[in-house]
């Protein structure tokens, strides 16, 4: 049968004296201090079509060990073959799982099956009990959100510098375009050279297709006794594009 929590707690190790696993301890310690955690994941662990552990059957995770599991797995960026890995591996992180000395570590498809089981609405609430009792404590206000900006890829061009000078260009142009619908023709009058720093931005990148591209410093680049002018043609063509007609 599901529970919980573990009703006869096994034989664990002892924590480490290292900031890792007291970090680890301390968020032991508060999960401890909020059982109601632990029965809303046991209620979505038995809401599983299909699972034969809701009321009979072998135990199987609890819900306090399928949580600990999620909060290694998040904090640590794990595959779920990486998590049982380190379950297996790691002294610390079968203590922090409530795994005991004897008892075997749960394999990957066992992992998923649990934590998917998990709905978003239930993580929520979980996420606004430990926020109330940081806000309890004076430790967080909870008036600020971090999000994930993980870096992925997307289809957009490789930035180059002849690249981002032309993107540069091409948002100050739009810019003052906005600008000119918006106070009238008589008060926002300026020549439009996208045409020109087009061109400018395609002959700086095909010339020996470096002149740019490879170029980290064009600004020591302009005079003969630095070791060349290659930079030069930059600063020209930008100030070609910004000077009125």
């Amino acid at each position: 049968m599901r529970e919980a929590r573990k009703t006869q707690p096994s034989l664990t190790e002892s924590w480490l004296d290292l900031d890792h696993a007291k970090e680890l301890q301390a968020i032991s310690r508060l999960l401890d201090e909020h059982p109601t955690i632990a029965e809303l994941l046991l209620q979505d662990l038995r809401r599983v079509a299909g699972s034969k552990q809701a009321t009979t059957g072998a135990g199987g995770m609890s819900a306090e060990q399928v949580l600990r599991a999620l909060l290694l797995k998040q904090m640590n960026g794990f595959s779920y073959r990486q998590l049982a890995y380190h379950l297996a591996d790691s002294r610390t992180y079968r203590t922090f799982c409530r795994l005991g000395i004897t008892e075997p570590v749960p394999k990957k498809s066992a992992l998923a099956r649990n934590i998917k089981a998990l709905r978003p609405e239930t993580l929520e609430a979980i996420h606004r009990i430990v926020v109330g009792a940081a806000a309890k404590q004076g430790i967080e206000r909870g008036r600020k959100v971090r999000i994930d900006a993980t870096v992925v890829g997307s289809p957009i061009h490789h930035p180059t510098d002849s690249e981002l000078l032309w993107d540069c260009v091409r948002k100050l142009t739009d810019l003052m375009r906005q600008a000119r619908k918006l106070m009238g023709s008589q008060h926002v009058d300026f020549p439009n050279r996208t045409r020109r720093a087009k061109r400018r931005r395609k002959e700086i990148l095909n010339a020996r297709r470096n002149v740019l591209g490879m170029m980290p410093h064009p600004e020591d680049m302009v005079e003969p006794a630095h070791g060349g002018i290659g930079g030069r043609k930059l600063f020209e063509s930008i100030v070609e594009v910004l000077e009125p007609a």
